[in-house]
């Protein structure tokens, strides 16, 4: 009986050693304005959703898109980034900065 929790315990670290990698590898932006999140990287997509001020999501690249028609800036950028609810999308740069590198497919 033992060694069936032993097993589990060493299971649960093996799953948890396995998500911290995989999120030591995904960036994030800061949010410094709110914003849509879109399902491609340009303004005339369907929005998935919406970023908030002074929030950070994760980020695994961005892409070059539709400048953003915000009226005071025109960014190229798009981070393609994961909601806390699980959907993912694309925002502009006008609203988060971060790291990361550039998508290999959009």
């Amino acid at each position: 009986m033992e060694n069936k929790y032993v097993s589990q315990l060493a299971i649960a670290l093996l799953l948890a050693l396995a998500l911290m990698i995989d999120h030591s590898y995904a960036g994030t932006v800061d949010c410094q304005r709110a914003g849509p999140v879109n399902k491609c990287a340009a303004d005339t997509c369907e929005t998935v959703g919406f970023v908030r001020i002074d929030h950070k999501y994760p980020s695994d690249c961005y892409v070059f898109g539709q400048p953003h028609a915000d009226g005071q800036q025109n960014s190229p950028k798009w981070y393609r980034i994961t909601l806390p609810n699980g959907k993912k999308g694309f925002v502009n740069a006008f609203y988060c900065n971060g790291e990361g590198s550039h998508c290999k497919k959009a």
